[in-house]
């Protein structure tokens, strides 16, 4: 079992690869006595699907409810009719149980590939349900002041960070490359690095108050102007990750989204892959 400490939440993980995990959390890895964050993972080769209440059946996609309130989530095959993965929690997303179809196939994605993808998913939910948020993007340390960059992917936000470690060195410091968290310290926004970074090994187990969070657009000419809170919401919504069968959640993420609005500048970059580029933004900021 690995003990680890994410984003200040204290975590066990039981299962998974046995390589993979013990690598990508090494990091984040010490001694925890009791968990904010239980995630327990298994290979069957049937998964079996529990007796409950069904709140949702379609699109391959089975949701159940137990008595206990856990939610079980199925994944079915389409074609096989088999029952590839279920997803197990309790209501305030602390345990997770993930059972998994031990010869699933699939054309991009490996066993361990969806091993990764449901351990950042509990990881999410929990972190959602505690008032914060994991956002898609690229998200760096300058000078001990943090940013985060977001766009949809293929977008240039890996490209675009690198810039500034390209042109301001030992100022600037990763802390995430596709997944990082996002929590309140007070009235501080925080953001964190996690070991759920994409395709790329680039996070670190570091922090920094959040100063802003700016959206990229691809553009012949450098702008950046400042998002109303309209857009923002939406801009925020639309890149953060939340389980789409939990209105109440939901909401509890909006209000998240909301508060975080509230604290940081948000902004929207049109720009180019440039050094112009990145000194606008640090212009705009005064740092």
């Amino acid at each position: 079992m690995i003990q680890a400490c994410i984003a200040g939440m204290p975590i066990w993980l039981e299962g998974g690869d046995p390589e993979f995990f013990p690598y990508r959390l090494r990091d984040y890895e010490t001694p925890v006595a009791k968990p904010e964050l239980s995630i327990s993972m298994m290979r069957l080769p049937e998964v079996p699907i529990a007796e409950g209440t069904e709140l949702l059946c379609r699109d391959g996609i089975l949701l159940k409810q137990s008595e206990d309130g856990r939610l079980s989530r199925y994944t079915i095959g389409k074609k096989s009719g088999r029952v590839l993965q279920c997803s197990r929690s309790t209501p305030d997303y602390a345990e997770w149980q993930y059972q998994m179809y031990e010869n699933r196939t699939h054309p991009t994605l490996s066993m361990t590939d969806f091993e990764y993808l449901y351990s950042g998913e509990a990881f999410a939910n929990r972190l959602a349900y505690l008032g914060g948020l994991v956002m898609h993007g690229s998200s760096i340390r300058y000078n001990g002041k943090g940013i985060v960059f977001s766009a949809p992917s293929g977008t240039g936000k890996s490209t675009h960070t690198g810039l500034w470690k390209q042109y301001y060195g030992s100022c600037v410091e990763h802390i995430n490359d596709d997944k990082p968290a996002i929590r309140f310290d007070g009235d501080i926004p925080v953001v964190y690095g996690t070991p759920w970074s994409g395709k790329t090994d680039t996070n670190a187990n570091i922090s920094a108050p959040l100063h802003a969070i700016v959206f990229l657009e691809q553009a012949p000419e450098n702008h950046i102007q400042p998002l109303s809170i309209e857009e923002a919401v939406v801009r925020i919504h639309r890149e953060t990750v939340r389980p789409y069968y939990d209105e109440a959640l939901g909401l509890k993420v909006l209000e998240t989204t909301e508060r975080l609005i509230r604290s940081v500048p948000i902004f929207l970059l049109q720009c180019t892959i440039s050094e112009e580029a990145v000194n606008l933004v640090k212009n705009t900021l005064n740092w």
